[in-house]
């Protein structure tokens, strides 16, 4: 399922969020996967671009991370916390 969806600053490709944790990067023009990947062990519940090269996702596992859109590499990783904060 589809839960979350970004596009490109330059308008060129669209990311999708699911709620298996997978991002995958679409062409606007053609609708051709341009990269698929697991990147959250949670179901994706932000996307935003922050350049051409960046998306930032969250998911509900507690992380927020960044990546490189031309690979699906990981460029930085946050871990919320592991026990409840009162």
């Amino acid at each position: 399922l589809i839960r979350c969806i970004a596009v490109s600053s330059s308008g060129s490709w669209i990311a999708i969020g699911q709620a298996s944790g997978v991002l995958t990067l679409l062409d606007l023009r053609t609708g051709t996967s341009l990269a698929s990947w697991k990147g959250h062990e949670g179901e994706i519940l932000q996307l935003v671009t922050a350049d051409d090269g960046t998306l930032i996702s969250s998911s509900l596992d507690q992380t927020i991370s960044a990546w490189h859109t031309n690979d699906g590499s990981l460029k930085c990783n946050i871990q919320g916390p592991t026990e409840p904060v009162h």
